[in-house]
């Protein structure tokens, strides 16, 4: 009978056990989520962009067609200092839901919260006809794209919340 030298393999100290990469349970929410969260950091900071734009540039621009609406360009003067500290409050939220910061996702459901009550506000004022959007455009037969705007924002803090949502539920599944 002929016999065959028995084979030689390299130590198995050469070669990793287990899995070859190890993620504690901490931080595999952390990569798990990784695309919900920089999703949802960049809709908070392109919500606080629009915010501090219109806060800033567009409701003071708006001061010399006071004639159109003279109560909806007073109180949208008003409003404007709040609707800056927003759109920043929304930028500094979307920093730290995309960086994963245990304080950006509270900051970032108040910042959900508080924006989706200035949006449904600009909606009852857009339905009663008192159009935020308007003021660019006084012409009765213009274009009244403020509702269209103010539903499509909605529907991104919809998407918002959601993608916070589950980031947080992740965390709590571990």
């Amino acid at each position: 009978m002929l016999a065959s030298p028995p084979a030689t393999f390299p130590s198995q100290s050469h070669f990793p056990t287990g899995s070859p990469i190890h993620v504690p349970p901490a931080n595999r929410a952390h990569l798990t989520f990784r695309g919900t969260r920089l999703l949802t950091g960049l809709i908070l900071g392109f919500a606080g962009a629009v915010l501090v734009a219109f806060g800033a540039l567009a409701v003071p621009n708006a001061a010399d067609r006071a004639a159109t609406d003279p109560g909806l360009v007073s109180a949208l003067g008003v409003l404007a200092p709040f609707l800056v500290i927003l759109g920043i409050v929304h930028l500094v939220a979307g920093y730290g839901v995309a960086r994963d910061r245990s304080w950006g996702f509270t900051l970032g459901l108040w910042s959900v919260a508080f924006g989706t009550l200035a949006i449904v506000a600009g909606l009852v004022f857009a339905v009663s006809g008192r159009d935020a959007f308007a003021i660019t455009n006084p012409a009765p037969s213009g274009p009244r794209e403020g509702l269209a705007i103010l539903l499509w924002t909605l529907t991104w803090y919809a998407i918002a919340a959601a993608g916070l949502q589950r980031v947080i539920a992740g965390r709590g599944r571990g």
